[in-house]
Formats: structure tokens, C-alpha cells, sequence
């Protein structure tokens, strides 16, 4: 009798659209150590205590979201906020330290070189990069990428009932390890960014008050920009994976270990 020892490689689609059939749960590789970066301006970054995220570390930091026996296998995760650095100055020497680069209300806290060096970093060195700007003042970032953010407006206020819709719903941030992101809502304001997008971007959701867009993804994934940070404003007490914010946070942070 022969013995055929088959070996198949699976996409990370492949491995949860299996997962999504056979119900069973969809294990990722268990590495050492996931490294993210971190604004922090004016204490209204991404970090424990942040007045607008203030969840959003206790969501990563939970080993039972993203820990050997969590839904997402990480052996250790660590953050540093920008302002922990040895130096605030962003260089490539000090981006290919870290895996991810989470950036909320840029204004002016970077120079051109500096987010020269983060373009080159996504382009270049594999890093990833997620960027909430609510007004074209904070949006240095994705302008660089070459994105044009088209301002933003109080949805309570007269006649400006808009909200996110989403355009892909199987993108790995709408649909992955933590779950299915159906709606996104709890936010008092919409931004977007112009239309058309260049080429080397894509729509992923849109305002449903003008259709223009309000997440898109740069270059095949190595990039989101998100037109508002009230889409994880309404992030759960605590650090439990239970609403679609939290859903949507988990899985921006699964997509990018896995964007390449």
C-alpha cells in the first residue's frame, strides 16, 4: 500500500471562509511578540486612559482576545505610546522596531519627513499602518498616501442623517477571527474622504449621506484610513469582545499581522 502525504497551503481567506463551513474555530500561528506603535496627542491616543479609546489596550491586552489560549494565538503583545519613545522622531530606524503604527488626530504632530519615513516604512518594509482622522486638519497622514479628506459634519445636526455603509463586507476588519462587523454606528460625527479615491485604494465603506468614502484600504491592504475614530469610541467596558466596536478593533489589529 502507497502512503500520499499531501501538503496544501491555505490562505488566511481560505482558512476562515473553512472556518465559517465547518464551524470549527480558525487557530493563527502563535508568534513571539507583536510590537504596535501608538500616537498619544494631547492624551487623546490610542492607550489606557485616552479620553476618547480609553479600551482599546485592555482589548488587546486581554489574553483571552489576543493571547495563546485567546481567539487571536500572540504569544506577547506590546505597545508603545510615540511619546515612550528614546526620541519623538519618527526614522525608519525606529518604525522597523514596531509592527503596526495605530494613528488618531495627527494635526501637526508630524514633520514631512516623518511621514515620508512612515509612506516608505508601508511601502518599502512591511510595516502597517491604521490612521483615524475626522477633519483634513488632523489627516497629514493620509494625504501623504494620497488621499483628500473632504471634512466632516454633525450627524444630529438638520438634515445630516449620514452613516457608515459598508461596501465589503468580507474584508478581513468587517469579517475575521473576532467576528462579523454588520453595522457601525455610536458616533456623533461623519468625515470622508473625496472621490474618486486614487487608483491604489479601495472603498470599503462609504457615507450614506453623500456615498463618499469613509474607510478605505491603500495598495491591497498594507494600509486603512478611516475617515472618523468614533467607530472604536464605543469600545465595550473593560476589554470582553461583546459589541461591533469591539468586533471591528479586534479584527483591525487581526487584519494587520495578517495584511501580507
Amino acid at each position: 500500500m502507497r502512503t500520499i502525504i499531501l501538503f496544501i497551503v491555505f490562505s488566511l481567506k481560505t482558512k476562515l471562509l473553512l472556518c465559517q463551513v465547518t464551524g470549527i474555530p480558525y487557530t493563527s500561528p502563535s508568534i513571539n511578540s507583536y510590537n504596535i506603535l501608538t500616537s498619544d496627542i494631547d492624551a487623546d491616543g490610542l492607550h489606557i486612559g485616552g479620553v476618547w479609546n480609553s479600551n482599546t489596550d485592555n482589548v488587546i491586552y486581554d489574553t483571552n482576545n489576543f493571547g495563546l489560549n485567546g481567539i487571536f494565538k500572540l504569544r506577547q503583545v506590546n505597545i508603545t505610546r510615540r511619546s515612550q519613545l528614546p526620541s519623538p522622531n519618527i526614522t525608519a530606524a525606529v518604525l522597523d522596531q514596531f509592527d503596526l503604527f495605530v494613528i488618531i488626530f495627527e494635526q501637526d504632530l508630524f514633520t514631512q519627513s516623518e511621514r515620508n519615513a512612515i509612506f516608505n516604512w508601508v511601502n518599502s518594509r512591511g510595516g502597517a499602518v491604521i490612521a483615524m482622522e475626522d477633519s483634513p486638519q488632523v489627516a497629514g497622514i493620509s494625504a501623504r498616501f494620497g488621499l483628500s479628506h473632504d471634512g466632516y459634519y454633525d450627524i444630529n445636526g438638520i438634515n445630516q442623517m449620514g452613516s457608515f455603509v459598508i461596501d465589503e463586507p468580507d474584508h478581513p476588519i468587517f469579517n475575521n477571527v473576532f467576528g462579523t462587523v454588520n453595522s457601525i454606528t455610536n458616533y456623533d460625527w461623519v468625515g470622508h474622504y473625496n472621490l474618486p479615491i486614487p487608483n491604489n485604494f479601495t472603498m470599503i465603506a462609504h457615507d450614506s449621506n453623500n456615498s463618499e468614502a469613509t474607510i478605505v484600504s491603500y495598495n491591497n491592504g498594507k494600509a486603512i484610513f478611516i475617515s472618523d475614530e468614533g467607530v472604536i469610541a464605543a469600545l465595550s467596558s473593560g476589554s470582553q469582545i461583546t459589541n461591533q466596536a469591539d468586533i471591528l478593533w479586534g479584527n483591525l489589529i487581526a487584519w494587520a499581522f495578517f495584511k501580507n
